[in-house]
């Protein structure tokens, strides 16, 4: 009986964990796509208003990615 309870707990956090991890994994790769679309926008060379936004989206993405990818695994 108590074998069963702890496989069940056991089980349980496990998924939890992989759950946690596919959330990170996935703020980390939206991070990414700032990142890339913050480089896009620096090298466009139709306007200046789109120039403006890149270095702030550059910036926004690599925070969040830094952030995300030191959270342990």
């Amino acid at each position: 009986m108590n074998l069963d309870i702890s496989s069940a707990s056991l089980t349980r956090g496990i998924t939890e964990k992989r759950k946690r991890r596919k959330v990170i994994n996935t703020i980390e790769v939206v991070g990414m796509g700032i990142m890339i679309a913050g480089i896009i926008l620096l090298f466009q060379p139709f306007g200046i208003q789109l120039f403006k936004w890149g270095f702030p989206f550059l910036l926004i993405g690599y925070t969040v990615y830094n952030v995300f990818a030191h959270i342990p695994r």
